[in-house]
């Protein structure tokens, strides 16, 4: 059974956040680049050698309404305003019933770098949401679970 993109479960290194920071309701920018470079080699007229360079990752977008554990994410800012303490964030795609881990990203050494809280109107009643957005220094151990980690002998 195919992974559903409204099952995903979101995890902050508990070291930084014991009781959790709530649950959220979008994930985006799920993606990484590699550079490649082209090479001309002499005698060869018909194509370049390709040299595969650094990676290069997107940042992180999480969305939720705004609940309880919201000042946690503004105490994480000023944590790493403070000092740089390395912190993971868990990513997984879970199958059917919320049950069984289809996919996860596990995303390392990440910081806030940017929060965006809810537009608040008079005009009329709407959710009250909020972004946070992190960056990271690439993935750890790459993207695990159910069939990948089969494919890739994992």
């Amino acid at each position: 059974m195919p992974g559903l993109s409204t099952n995903f479960d979101v995890e902050i290194d508990a070291v930084v956040f014991a009781g959790g920071i709530g649950k959220w309701t979008a994930v985006d920018g799920l993606g990484f680049e590699m550079a490649v470079e082209d090479r001309e080699e002499g005698g060869n007229l018909f194509n370049k050698v390709k040299i595969p360079g650094h990676m290069s990752y997107t940042n992180i977008k999480l969305t939720r309404v705004i609940d309880s554990h919201s000042p946690q994410i503004m105490a994480w800012f000023a944590m790493a305003a403070q000092s740089f303490i390395p912190t993971s964030i868990t990513i997984k795609l879970l199958g059917e019933g919320m049950k069984g881990t289809i996919a996860k990203w596990t995303f390392d050494k990440c910081v806030p770098v940017r929060y965006t809280g809810p537009a608040l109107n008079v005009s009329g009643p709407k959710v009250s949401t909020e972004t946070l957005e992190f960056t990271h220094h690439g993935l750890l151990g790459g993207m695990l679970g159910g069939a990948v980690a089969g494919a890739i002998g994992l």
